[in-house]
């Protein structure tokens, strides 16, 4: 092992209340991109067979960043190469009102509209193809996509129509209440599952309906596909919808496992245009989409070039596949936005858990990851965005630690608050939701991070106990994955205010679980889901949290800014 990994596991260990099992994933893997294809030796039936395996290509973007993740599956053991990593952000654009005047119009913004919210999708296809192509000269076996959920985009004539709008675009408000008015919220909700959130892209697509502009793209469109489907056609031609993501759309049958028809056909009516043609046939987690376009980048072998696999493309799909579960285990898939939940086979409708928010998205094998969405590291990130116009300097490890030293639960705040919904002064927000519930005002740097991380620890737990209570299942354990978990101290505080263990890791779970899906399509592993996480186990250190302080004292915290209380 490298100095430097044992300085990190020194570093983690010095934490009170951690302690680290598993393999070491601080390791460096010290192989290259021609070394990727190896000769793998399977034995079944105590005969040794020797064939060639190829690389495993992820492809995972998230909201604010997206990484290309080279990989294998060695003797039940994950080994990955990042290939690339880069930042992206939606982009605004002024919106103007219609006019007939010289002087032309003013924003719409000035009075009181927003500007639109787009994706820069031909930064996300550049920075994918480029990092693809950094592998020309390895044996790629297949490259698996995965992204967030619910935003879309048009095809027609082999081409993407339009811009790709942003589920934070606020072109939906108003529209959802008018359709569940319709329809009504219980009926929806029993047929969809699905959590009331403005940005489903059912009301997406109700609002494309409402405009002029988007209508006539939805009327030439030949399909609708969600992100991850459509950087797939692009890749090699093909157009399906992978069922994780689909069931973000609030248009599955979550029962069924497939398109609601009964919706479909409302939704139809609502924007006069016969959407059920418009939607690509369902495809599950493991399929083999097609291969590779070679012009978009010259991998596998002439032979047998890269193959598209559909894994489950709805990056929490893919990461609560590596997060490595135990019985009566929770689990908080922590990024941009906290996941917050537990995996059922069956999806839970009824009115209780339609009143509490939360949603039923479909997993592999079957399975229905029953989840509330919280706002994660949003936030937090939103507030180091604004600080460091004051604190060029500062970075996510310095504000984490500058939080480390400011007063427990000095103030908490509701951190799923609709204000926190759309970019803006997130700092000046969670001061003003301070002085609504009488308490002291975060001004400080480590004031407002420690109010941030308290907040979202104490919205873990809360979710957590909900979870349990509308799902009826004892919870005695939560894992945490993804990219939040670096921030030790959140982890720490989701065990205080959980009141049980929490254990970390992976932090890249997106990545290996669409890597385990492409292993598990070319039969490298089990079909097992069970088994795929003890792969998880042997492959990364899990770092365990220990509960260290007394839950009365989060009890005390959520009265402050609740009415109904959980803990």
């Amino acid at each position: 092992m490298a100095r430097g990994a044992w300085i990190a596991r020194a570093a983690l260990r010095s934490i009170p209340g951690v302690r680290i099992s598993g393999q070491d994933s601080f390791r460096t893997h010290r192989w290259h991109c021609h070394e990727l294809g190896c000769l793998k030796i399977l034995r079944r039936g105590g005969k040794n067979k020797v064939r060639m395996m190829g690389a495993l290509v992820a492809v995972d973007l998230g909201a604010s960043s997206g990484r290309v993740v080279a990989g294998r599956v060695v003797d039940s053991v994950v080994q990955s190469r990042e290939i690339a990593r880069f930042s992206h952000a939606p982009i605004q654009f002024p919106r103007y009102g219609k006019h007939d005047d010289a002087a032309g119009a003013r924003p719409l913004s000035d009075t009181g509209r927003v500007p639109a919210i787009h994706w820069d999708l031909p930064r996300l296809w550049q920075k994918t193809v480029l990092a693809l192509r950094t592998l020309e000269n390895t044996d790629v076996a297949s490259i698996g996509v995965d992204t967030w959920g619910v935003d879309y985009g048009f095809v027609a004539e082999g081409e993407v129509l339009g811009a790709i709008r942003s589920y934070r675009d606020q072109r939906t408000e108003g529209v959802a209440g008018e359709f569940v008015r319709t329809v009504g919220a219980q009926e929806l909700y029993q047929v969809t599952g699905l959590q009331m959130q403005t940005f489903n892209t059912i009301f997406q697509l109700l609002a494309d309906g409402k405009n002029e502009a988007r209508r006539a793209e939805l009327a030439v469109a030949e399909k609708i596909l969600l992100l991850p489907d459509l950087l797939n056609f692009l890749l090699c031609g093909v157009m399906a919808a992978e069922l994780t993501n689909a069931s973000t759309t609030g248009l599955i049958d979550p029962v069924h496992r497939t398109w609601n028809s009964s919706v479909i056909e409302r939704m139809g009516k609502a924007v006069g245009q016969d959407l059920g043609v418009k939607l690509p046939d369902l495809v599950q987690a493991g399929n083999c989409l097609g291969y590779l376009n070679q012009d978009v980048a010259q991998l596998g072998t002439t032979a047998s070039p890269a193959r598209i696999i559909n894994v489950a493309s709805h990056d929490t799909a893919s990461a609560v596949i590596a997060a490595p579960l135990i019985e009566r285990s929770a689990y908080i898939s922590c990024g941009t936005w906290s996941l917050v939940g537990v995996e059922l086979d069956s999806p839970v409708v009824t009115e209780a858990s339609r009143k509490a928010n939360f949603t039923n998205e479909l997993g592999v094998d079957g399975t229905v990851r029953y989840l509330k969405n919280i706002m994660g590291m949003w936030v937090f990130n939103g507030c180091l965005a604004q600080l460091r116009e004051y604190h060029p300097d500062l970075t996510v490890d310095k504000l984490s630690e500058a939080a480390r030293s400011a007063p427990a639960l000095r103030t908490v705040i509701d951190i799923n608050h609709p204000v926190f919904t759309h970019p803006g002064d997130m700092c000046q927000r969670i001061q003003e939701l301070a002085q609504l519930s009488d308490q002291p005002v975060p001004e400080t740097p480590a004031e407002i991070a420690r109010c941030v991380v308290d907040s979202l620890a104490l919205a873990h737990a809360r979710a957590v106990k909900e979870a349990a209570a509308l799902a009826n299942v004892d919870i005695s354990s939560v894992t945490m994955v993804g990219g939040g978990i670096k921030n030790t101290l959140l982890c720490q505080l989701t065990a205080d205010a959980c009141g049980c263990p929490v254990t970390a890791g992976p932090v890249e779970a997106t990545a290996t679980g669409n890597l385990l899906i492409q292993a598990r399509a070319h039969g490298d592993v089990g079909e097992d889901l069970s088994e795929l996480r003890n792969i998880v186990r042997s492959s990364f250190d899990l770092i365990h949290f220990e509960p260290e302080s007394s839950v009365e004292e989060w009890r005390s915290a959520e009265r402050r800014v609740f009415t109904h209380h959980f803990l």
